[in-house]
């Protein structure tokens, strides 16, 4: 009924009455008249006009009081149709949390239908880890006190767990008792993942930043080490060199100063390959031959390498496996010889004067494991897990006591691992001595290779420079470094040969049309043309063979693959070891004159 019509009936009845009220008191003023003439008419006047205003006022009352009623009733409906009609789950529960209302949007974040929801206990939302949390919500709710927008987690219908941000206020009844708890949430799942996100990015970009600066830092560490390590041998090699080129030293001082320049130019040639190798490690091009080695022949080999240095420092340096015993891995001989007189260096170099350092054998399983044992300064339990990472020392710093680059146990492991092997460091702490242990396979390696048919490779043995002669052979030598074609014209001539030493490719063709040699020595790096080119047009100008000898400071593997490509029947890497270029050239010699 609209509120017009209401009040129009409303009026209408007022009317009704009105005529019936004058219809009675038209009766009742003449029986008044009847018995007291000359009074009734202002008496009943007034008595219907008070009646009237009563009855007037009535019907205001009535008429405000249904007004308001459809006006509360349509905002009542007004509003339920908002709490339905929002995404955000809205629902109400008794002060013992049994739940009383339960919106379309609280169906769709917490998977409860309103059916399912009425009457349950609202702590079915509530992870266990976080009773107290609502509890003390609760608590502060019944107070009188509002909560405000917060961040928390609740368990769906299906067990899974919701990032929710939660309202909570009280329900109070018209005398203001609180009687109940109204909870209005809103899902904030993908928020808090993209947040987490953020975060989890954030860490990284920090953690990247932290990396990069300690990379920076080693790398500048690592930059100042190698000036200092290299400049130290290079400072006695020219400091010595001066002093016997001005005469300065006479008698046994020249000789002193001889072993001093071949000791700290040896020193430069080990950083030099230690760099390299780590380099062609870390490029994936280290040259690996694998094949059956002797544990035993390497081992006394890489000791007898190191044993000059032992005693300098009146070390004791001990081995006490059966130099005849076979114990044999399968692997690259000259990469194992390098690990196991790396580990010596190593121990060697933290051992103190009068010292003892212990070389161990032993089969465990199917494994061969190799101990390297020492007395010396030990290391700190917290510096153990960084031992064998690239230009990392405990001593670092101007302040250090030994030298060294820091990759010589970096090698280790990596050559180790390139075999399918393992290493590991021990020690109870400083000065109480350390010991690394190596372990390797004595099936294939790691790449899966099958072992190679044949005898253990012996260690490699230094043949002495005076035992080799070249009398009759013939040499081209050719390089444009003038020192460098100097010292293999002198060399060479010194053990018998006859040797003709040019600086570039194309003087080389030029010797070659007077007078073929009988072994070519070249270098890759001419100015000119290199070495590649040189060979490939001698072959192409001469019907007789000749052997050639690349000797270069190229010495990774992509070059030894490109020189044996190119038809070099031998490749020598400066700087050279003398006698290793002499049986070359005297082996290759022989070859071409009995073929």
């Amino acid at each position: 009924m609209s509120d017009a019509s209401a009040g129009h009936q409303s009026t209408q009845r007022a009317g009704d009455c009105d005529q019936g009220l004058a219809e009675r008191d038209g009766g009742d003023a003449h029986r008044e008249q009847a018995l007291r003439p000359g009074e009734g008419t202002a008496q009943v006047g007034t008595g219907r006009e008070m009646l009237l205003d009563q009855l007037r006022e009535a019907n205001g009352h009535l008429l405000l009081a249904t007004l308001r009623a459809q006006t509360l009733a349509e905002k009542a409906a007004h509003l339920a149709a908002i709490v339905e009609s929002t995404d955000d789950a809205v629902f109400s529960t008794t002060l013992e949390l049994r739940i009383k209302t339960w919106n379309a949007g609280a169906e769709r974040l917490y998977g409860y239908t309103a059916e399912e929801a009425i009457e349950l206990s609202a702590t079915v939302l509530i992870p266990p880890e976080r009773t107290d949390e609502f509890t003390s919500v609760l608590e502060r709710i019944t107070q009188g006190e509002a909560i405000g927008r917060f961040e928390t987690v609740r368990v769906r219908a299906d067990g899974t767990p919701i990032d929710v941000a939660q309202t909570i206020s009280s329900i109070k009844d018209d005398e203001g008792r609180i009687v109940g708890v109204s909870v209005i949430g809103h899902d904030i799942t993908d928020a808090k993942r993209t947040e987490r996100e953020r975060e989890a990015l954030l860490r990284c970009a920090r953690d990247a930043r932290v990396e990069a600066d300690t990379a920076n830092h080693l790398k500048d560490d690592f930059l100042a080490m190698v000036s200092h390590e290299l400049r130290t041998p290079l400072n006695a090699v020219l400091g010595w060199a001066r002093m016997i080129t001005s005469q300065q030293l006479q008698g046994h001082r020249v000789e002193h100063a001889l072993e001093a320049i071949e000791r700290n130019a040896g020193a430069l040639a080990v950083i030099i390959d230690d760099l390299l190798d780590m380099s062609r490690i870390v490029a994936g091009k280290l040259e690996f031959v694998p094949g059956p080695v002797d544990l035993v022949a390497i081992t006394l080999a890489a000791i007898e390498g190191i044993r000059p240095l032992a005693s300098q420092k009146r070390i004791d340096l001990q081995f006490p496996s059966d130099p005849n015993a076979a114990e044999s891995v399968h692997g690259d001989a000259a990469r194992l010889q390098q690990v196991i007189g790396n580990l010596l260096t190593n121990a060697i170099k933290f051992t103190p004067e009068g010292g003892r350092v212990e070389v161990s054998l032993a089969r465990v399983g199917a494994d061969m494991e190799v101990k390297v044992t020492d007395t010396g300064d030990g290391i700190e339990p917290a510096f153990l897990p960084h031992v064998f990472e690239q230009f990392r020392q405990a001593d670092a710093g101007a302040a250090r006591r030994q030298g060294g680059l820091g990759l010589g146990l970096a090698l280790v492991r990596q050559l180790v691992e390139l075999h399918g092997g393992t290493v590991h460091a021990a020690s109870e702490g400083r000065g109480r001595g350390a010991t690394f242990t190596v372990r390797l396979p004595t099936g294939q390696t790691a790449a899966g290779r099958e072992p190679a048919q044949g005898p253990p490779i012996p260690a490699t043995s230094t043949v002495h420079v005076a035992s080799q002669r070249l009398d009759g052979v013939s040499v081209l030598v050719v390089d444009d470094n003038p020192d460098g074609r100097t010292l293999a014209e002198v060399l060479l001539t010194h053990h018998g040969a006859r040797v003709n030493a040019v600086a570039s490719a194309h003087e080389a063709l030029r010797a070659l049309q007077t007078d073929a040699p009988d072994v070519l020595v070249t270098d890759i790096g001419l100015p000119d043309e290199d070495g590649y080119a040189l060979l490939r047009q001698m072959r192409l100008r001469h019907d007789r063979f000749i052997p050639a000898i690349a000797l270069t400071g190229y010495g990774g593997a992509e070059d030894r693959r490109r020189v044996r490509a190119t038809g070099f029947q031998a490749h020598i890497v400066k700087p050279f070891e003398p006698a290793e270029l002499i049986a070359a050239i005297g082996s290759l010699a022989r070859a071409g004159k009995s073929s």
